[in-house]
């Protein structure tokens, strides 16, 4: 399950149990995705996104099985939640109901990078030793939600190291 504790008291706010394995050992770095008030998360098993209300922890949606499993953090930008998967698929789908907006192959090897948008470029690495970027559709950038909070993962170190 998902636990939401509280930052100050660290006392459980919610939990929620999925029907769907939420184990995030087997690739160091899965985790949650937060934006707009919903948590974005993967589960290892058939490759299925969970939105949770980030208050409440009430499911909002689940998208479709995908197959394989999401390694990967998903990340969200204009609306539309990107996630990768070990299936070598990077998926665009709606934020708002979890519809499936585009997908697209990316070489021959499953993924477990962690996508970003930046000016309406979506990034992601394959484990084909290659690195994508993908028109995402959408304006703007990922700037709202963490990849990996506090981490070089995101797109804001980056363009910090470019201005040194």
């Amino acid at each position: 399950g998902l636990h939401a504790l509280d930052v100050d008291t660290g006392e459980e706010e919610w939990f929620f149990e999925s029907e769907r394995q939420l184990d995030t050992a087997t690739y160091e770095g899965t985790m949650a995705t937060v934006s707009d008030g919903v948590v974005y998360f993967p589960s290892e098993e058939h490759g299925a996104l969970i939105a949770l209300d980030a208050e409440t922890g009430d499911e909002i949606w689940q998208a479709p099985d995908f197959g394989d499993p999401l390694f990967s953090s998903p990340t969200v930008a204009g609306g539309v939640v990107f996630a990768s998967s070990s299936d070598s698929e990077l998926r665009a789908l709606d934020a708002t109901t979890g519809e499936l907006q585009w997908d697209t192959t990316l070489g021959e090897l499953g993924s477990t990078s962690s996508p970003v948008v930046v000016a309406g470029i979506v990034y992601t690495a394959n484990s084909d030793g290659h690195v994508y970027a993908i028109d995402a559709g959408v304006g703007g950038s990922s700037e709202d939600s963490r990849v990996l909070h506090g981490t070089t993962s995101h797109h804001h170190a980056w363009a910090d190291q470019g201005e040194n």
